[in-house]
Parts: structure tokens; sequence; C-alpha cells
């Protein structure tokens, strides 16, 4: 890791910020729910509420600047058909956050979901997680 030391007014805070720069976050859980905050994944698949919207909500343990979600076709060389759902960023330097999202699936959504966490740089690659609507 590369720590730079900046001498102005502001050091410490400017410090803090280099000193975060080169550490990836941790994805402590995601989890799928439903608008009422009830859990909508049996393990396997995030089954969407017939409403569409999907609420995910993100733990994350270490600094973070961005959160880009990702779903995939199932399907032999779908991969190539993966598509950003959108990005959430932050500019909050605690060292813990929870960050919530509601994606408006669309109907016939059947892929792999996941995402990857950055912290300037340097980013964590969550596992994959089925989402399916109906």
């Amino acid at each position: 890791m590369t720590i730079f030391f900046l001498v102005n007014k502001n050091s410490s805070l400017q410090l803090k910020l280099a000193e975060s720069s080169g550490i990836p976050p941790k994805i402590d859980s995601i989890e799928f729910l439903d608008t009422n905050n009830q859990n909508v994944f049996d393990g396997i698949w995030a089954t969407v509420p017939p409403d569409g919207k999907l609420k995910i909500r993100f733990n994350i343990k270490g600094s973070y600047s961005a959160i880009d979600m990702f779903i995939t076709p199932t399907g032999s060389q779908m991969y190539l058909e993966q598509k950003r759902i959108d990005t959430i960023y932050s500019i909050n330097l605690a060292s813990h956050h929870e960050a919530e999202y509601i994606w408006k699936v669309p109907k016939g959504t059947m892929g792999h979901f996941e995402v990857i966490v950055y912290n300037g740089m340097v980013g964590t690659k969550s596992g994959l997680y089925g989402v399916k609507s109906e």
C-alpha cells in the first residue's frame, strides 16, 4: 500500500483519504427485500415481488467510494450480455456502511446479480446471486 503525506491546512483529512485509498472494502452482506423489508431471497434466488421493486441492502466494512451493480442473464455464453444496473456513490469515510438501492426489475429478468465495491481504484467483487422476475 502506498501512503501519501500531504501538507496543508486540511492535511489530516487528506492524509486519511490517501491512507484509505489502497484498502479494498469488505462486503459483509447483501440482502434482497421487498419494499416492506421482507426477505425475498431463498438462498439461491431472489424472487422479485409483484410490484417489480427489489430493495437491495449492502453492508460494507471499510471505506468505499462506489458500488457498481450488474446483472448477467443465465445461460451459456451469456456473460457477453452483462449489463450494469446502476452505481451508488459514497463520500462517507466511516468504517462501516449500509447502503440501499431499489431496483425496478424488468419483467422476465432471470440472471446473476453481482457487485463491485470500490475504494478509489481498488475494489472487491461479490459472489453471484440469482434474481428472477416473473
